[in-house]
């Protein structure tokens, strides 16, 4: 059975989520907070523009295979949930962003990089046959 959170609740967790985050960039600017620099990061870094752009996908997916009331019958602990949630849409809004990212994003990147060398290429030669127009005066 699913528990309604009460506001000053959700209120409190996002002042203290919020207040949290501050200290981290703070922390993160003046070099204390090494341990955000690792492979792991990195990589859920390379993949965060996909991650951005599936994240409701994975949401929509969760919530229409009832994922939520699935979770609440394994605690009662709201908490727990909170957090069995979150790891589960983090995991599959991942699994989806990583799909995407080899997909759609590596070949756009690397379509747009064959479009910008032809557009230099053509540039350059404009340039060139231009040098070499003589001048009137």
């Amino acid at each position: 059975m699913l528990r309604r959170i009460s506001d000053q609740y959700l209120v409190g967790l996002h002042v203290f989520a919020s207040a949290g985050f501050a200290v981290g960039i703070v922390l993160l600017q003046r070099g204390r907070l090494n341990c955000l620099s690792n492979r792991f990061l990195g990589y859920v870094g390379r993949h965060s523009y996909s991650l951005y752009l599936t994240h409701f996908a994975a949401i929509y997916a969760l919530k229409h295979w009832a994922a939520v009331a699935w979770i609440s019958r394994l605690t009662p602990s709201l908490l727990v949930q909170m957090g069995l949630g979150y790891l589960l849409l983090f995991g599959s809004a991942l699994l989806l962003s990583i799909g995407t990212y080899w997909f759609v994003e590596r070949p756009g990147i690397v379509l747009g990089q064959r479009v910008i060398c032809a557009f230099e290429k053509r540039r350059a030669a404009r340039r060139e046959l231009i040098s070499k127009l003589p001048l009137s005066a």
